[in-house]
């Protein structure tokens, strides 16, 4: 039996009900997690196996394909499986194990947040194919989602995940079912400042391990408050971690921060830069507190604490925002009515308060970060 777990949106795609299976008891070597976008026009639906994490991209799908979704995938698996060149007799012998199946709904958190990471590097490789004027390489993208590291895989690339399992005889495979206990998963503490600010604007975190750094600059954005209008980078000591632009280069090797993990670079008592918006150069120094195991994982960045309130987009950088608060703290001042109506439109906050700091609203926010 096969079970593909499908999200909301494919499900209404396929236009079939999801049978109601707790999967939780099922060897997840034959459960696959599907997720359906549009590039180009074209519809495109990302599978991904919950035990190895290899995946593959099924492109510009019709509605014939979406009313026979389970032989498309179970082709799917063939012919990637073939071209990653494993043995047609071992394959075949997994087939057979996959003549009945079940469409269901996703189940696990960890596959869903990996699964939508994998959407974006195939929205980004797609779209370097687009801007080559080039007819998408199914076969060399396929190639190359399973030649990146995945979650509780942190030295094994997906497709050599696979190998290891199809190198033992599928017959004898023996599954037991996940125990109840938890196993702990590790959280970077970290303290981030903002530099040349008094005084001091900053946020300790608990950051979760193995995300990419694409997380990571989200996680950065919603604990400081600002609003992700501009460009950015992470300054490490052998590369700048920053999204392709075209009108500005560097003088390090550029990593797009999708594909790089923060575990290679979360060393204790490390400290590296993250710059937001070049023109304002909002630079936050980042220093690398401590490793700390949690239990009961929740799945999601904390704020542990922090003090004072982000500044306005494009108020000028560290200078610009030192002359406004000068304003502020002046209401004799001629510009402090438009300075404070300036805020009010930029902030949301009707009266900008720079010593104003909300923890429990900051980590409600951080909670919808499922990491």
């Amino acid at each position: 039996m096969i079970y593909i777990q499908c999200t909301k949106k494919l499900l209404e795609q396929i236009k079939a009900p999801a049978e109601k299976v707790d999967v939780s008891d099922v060897d997840p070597l034959y459960c696959w997690h599907a997720n359906i976008f549009v590039h180009n026009r074209k519809k495109c639906v990302l599978v991904m196996n919950n035990h190895t994490r290899y995946n593959f991209l099924l492109y510009g799908l019709k509605s014939s394909d979406f009313k026979n979704f389970t032989d498309v995938v179970i082709q799917g698996i063939q012919e990637n499986l073939l071209a990653d060149g494993f043995d047609r007799a071992i394959i075949e012998e997994y087939l057979l194990k996959c003549k009945e199946s079940s469409i269901t709904t996703t189940s696990e958190r960890s596959i869903n947040s990996q699964i939508n990471e994998m959407v974006i590097y195939c929205e980004l490789s797609l779209n370097q194919f687009k801007e080559n004027n080039e007819i998408p390489d199914l076969n060399k993208l396929n190639r190359k989602l399973n030649k990146y590291i995945m979650m509780k895989l942190p030295q094994l690339y997906p497709v050599e995940a696979m190998q290891e399992v199809f190198n033992n005889s599928l017959s004898d495979r023996k599954f037991e079912a996940k125990k109840t206990e938890l196993n702990p998963r590790k959280y970077y503490q970290v303290k981030i400042t903002l530099e040349h600010i008094q005084p001091v604007i900053y946020r300790r975190l608990l950051i979760p391990d193995h995300i990419p750094f694409t997380k990571f600059h989200k996680i950065i954005q919603t604990a400081f408050g600002w609003d992700n209008q501009h460009l950015y980078l992470f300054d490490l000591p052998d590369c700048y971690i920053k999204e392709k632009d075209p009108y500005s280069s560097f003088d390090k090797v550029e990593k797009h921060p999708v594909s790089v993990r923060i575990d290679d670079y979360m060393k204790v008592k490390s400290s590296f830069m993250y710059e937001y918006d070049f023109g304002d150069s909002w630079r936050h120094i980042i220093k690398v507190e401590k490793e700390v195991f949690v239990e009961d994982d929740p799945g999601y960045p904390y704020c542990l604490e922090g003090e004072r309130n982000c500044p306005p987009e494009d108020i000028g950088g560290p200078g610009g925002y030192e002359y406004f608060v000068s304003i502020i703290k002046d209401p004799a001042h001629e510009e402090y009515e438009h300075m404070m109506r300036w805020a009010a439109e930029v902030t949301g906050e009707r009266n900008f308060d720079p010593e104003y700091f909300n923890l429990k609203e900051i980590n409600r926010k951080l909670k919808k970060i499922k990491s």
